[in-house]
């Protein structure tokens, strides 16, 4: 099973998987990584065999965790859902900065929302 958490001992393994990943990257490119390179690269499934040819070569990635915000993140859940999936294949997050209120009811951010006690369900 999956975890949520950013625990100590996973942030080591994520830092840990990604500079192996990308010692192999960097002996087999030859040349400095910019820090797109960096973050992509270092999450490659297999570095050694991964073709790498920029524009070219389509990357087969292993990520730590799915992070999505706001509505693109709802989006996506829908998307899931459809799938009729049981589970994620990696720890997935959605964070929402906001809540969004019609104006009839209630106006603002989830500060004024929390701030402003008339609105109907807070």
């Amino acid at each position: 099973m999956f975890t949520i958490e950013s625990t100590p001992e996973m942030a080591a393994n994520v830092y840990a998987t990604m500079e192996r990943n990308l010692t192999i990257v960097r002996r087999r490119l030859g040349k400095p990584l910019t820090l797109a390179d960096k973050v992509l690269l270092g999450h490659l499934d297999d570095p050694e065999n991964q073709e790498i040819e920029p524009g070219k070569s389509y990357l087969f990635l292993h990520p730590d965790r799915v992070i999505l915000q706001d509505v693109l993140g709802q989006t996506a859940m829908l998307q899931f859902m459809q799938t009729r999936r049981q589970k994620v294949a990696a720890s997935t997050t959605i964070h929402c900065d906001h809540l969004t209120h019609d104006r009839e009811k209630c106006t603002g951010s989830l500060f004024q929302a929390s701030v402003k006690r008339s609105c109907s369900g807070l």
